[in-house]
């Protein structure tokens, strides 16, 4: 019976990282147009490089981290690139990229 039980504890574990694994991917994201791309985890500057100025900038908040407070952002994009225009909220910590949200339906 012991037997048994340890032959599931590397399934359980691989199980486990995939699960994982894949929720932190959804927390990501990705925005491309043309051929240009950025992804979460990227640096601002990368984004600014590739990108140029957002359309808008908000402010949300900050956050402590030791001794410094870390300004967080949102930055909105509007990508041109295709039959109808794909909007993206960026939302940076300091100075790297959290998070891509694409928000499916623009309407101008």
């Amino acid at each position: 019976m012991s037997f048994m039980r340890f032959s599931f504890v590397p399934l359980l574990v691989l199980v486990i990282f995939i699960s994982t694994a894949a929720v932190s991917s959804d927390r990501g994201g990705a925005m491309m147009c043309g051929r240009k791309i950025i992804h979460a985890g990227d640096s601002k500057y990368l984004l600014l490089s590739r990108f140029g100025q957002p359309e808008n900038k908000e402010f949300i908040g900050t956050v402590q981290r030791g001794t410094s407070c870390i300004k967080i952002e949102e930055w909105l994009y509007i990508c041109h690139d295709h039959a109808k225009p794909k909007m993206y909220v960026i939302r940076i910590t300091g100075t790297t990229i959290d998070s891509i949200i694409w928000l499916p339906d623009v309407q101008q």
